[in-house]
């Protein structure tokens, strides 16, 4: 099997396998990102469940988004918007 070196080669195998798991690294990388500007913990943003179910779902507005497992109130209004527009980006490549 196909192992990644890079974080670059993790994608291209992702996007050669299965297009959620793309999806997944590129909300990974938000997540990352997220956690760096609020300095936390990047489960404290979103745990990788609810990463995978953003993968397989893409929801693209708030109440799509509040139906996935982990996505409470709160956490919509912090960080779901940035997630919202990775995914609308995604599907539109």
């Amino acid at each position: 099997p196909d192992i990644p070196d890079t974080e670059e080669e993790e994608t291209l195998l992702a996007r050669r396998n299965n297009p959620s798991q793309e999806l997944f690294i590129e909300l990974k990388k938000e997540r990352r990102r997220l956690a760096k500007e609020n300095r936390v913990s990047p489960y404290i943003i979103f745990h990788n469940a609810t990463l995978i179910d953003m993968a397989e779902v893409m929801p693209t507005t708030e109440t799509l988004m509040l139906q996935d497992r982990g996505v409470g109130r709160e956490k919509m209004r912090k960080y779901g918007h940035c997630f919202i527009e990775v995914i609308k980006a995604f599907k539109a490549s």
